[in-house]
């Protein structure tokens, strides 16, 4: 299986869930309702509902099924018996230890390659990258593409290293997980928790001031919180519709912004000096210090300095 996925940044999106890597398009030229049935594709092969080497058949039935240009532009692979299973539809490409195979439709066992570039094929850059800023262990994120490493198989077991999660803080045991802390602590080196407060920046530039918090997400209006007046709405889309309706929330907590994910696979967050994007898990609260980056669906989100 791949070991390492180190996602090129950019504007379409790269998913990884356990031997299954893809990147595709979220743009005006692809998108909509079409993601979501591909990424159910992408799970089920993943988690063993559908066999490895039907990954091709299952994305062909979309194009027959509905519109062709519905279906985003992407590329997906996945380990098989003596090689890589790779998946071209549209302007993606592939390159393997320097051998490209060209966009249009593709569904193919590559052998006898260790190194990997999937994405964009107006970005496919001449050899595989390595050492791209951004690592992936699971989810979704903002990419053009990823360079992807494949591990040495053996007979032997393998024993995988942990992965290294964000600090987190256990969200409130209530009624949900997106209610206020009630009984919290008194606020650190006397910061006034009812008047802090902290700046978050979309990735179109709008700032925002967060006093009490935001639920985000395309259709926020229908959390509990935001219906009860606790927390704001805060609406974020995209074309491809990777932002859940409650996806997430950011709250102020005695002076700190705490980030909580709805979602279970498609809120990262990257801290200020930090290399890889990091999970958030699902219902805990993890706090967010000045200068991370939030990847909320294929969205960036950013708390500067006041």
């Amino acid at each position: 299986m791949p070991n390492t996925v180190q996602v090129t940044p950019g504007e379409s999106s790269v998913a990884r869930f356990g031997e299954v890597v893809a990147w595709f398009e979220t743009d005006s030229r692809g998108g909509g309702v079409m993601v979501t049935q591909v990424l159910q594709i992408l799970r089920s092969v993943a988690y063993g509902a559908v066999a490895h080497h039907e990954l091709g058949s299952r994305i062909a039935a979309l194009l027959t099924t509905g519109e062709v240009g519905a279906v985003p532009a992407l590329v997906a692979a996945v380990p098989v018996e003596g090689g890589l299973q790779v998946v071209v539809h549209g302007w993606g490409a592939v390159v393997a230890d320097g051998l490209r195979i060209p966009n249009g439709w593709v569904d193919e066992v590559v052998p006898g390659r260790e190194t990997w570039w999937i994405g964009r094929n107006t970005a496919t850059p001449l050899a595989p990258v390595v050492g791209s800023p951004i690592a992936l262990q699971e989810g979704l994120v903002p990419g053009i593409g990823a360079g992807i490493a494949l591990e040495a198989r053996s007979a032997a077991p393998v024993v995988e290293a942990p992965v290294l999660e964000a600090p987190v803080l256990e969200a409130p045991a209530a009624e949900s997980v997106f209610a206020p802390t009630a009984d919290a602590e008194p606020p650190a080196d006397g910061v006034d928790a009812g008047e802090s407060s902290a700046l978050l920046q979309l990735d179109d530039g709008t700032t925002l001031e967060i006093t009490t918090g935001f639920v985000v997400g395309s259709a926020p209006e229908s959390s509990r919180a935001v219906r009860q007046g606790l927390l704001q709405p805060l609406v974020l889309t995209d074309a491809g519709g990777t932002v859940r309706p409650v996806h997430a929330e950011v709250r102020m907590e005695d002076g700190r912004v705490m980030l909580v994910d709805a979602t279970g696979g498609a809120t990262h967050v990257l801290p200020p000096g930090a290399t890889d994007w990091q999970l958030v898990q699902q219902g805990r609260a993890v706090e967010v210090e000045v200068g991370t980056r939030v990847a909320i669906g294929t969205r960036v989100i950013y708390f500067p300095e006041r």
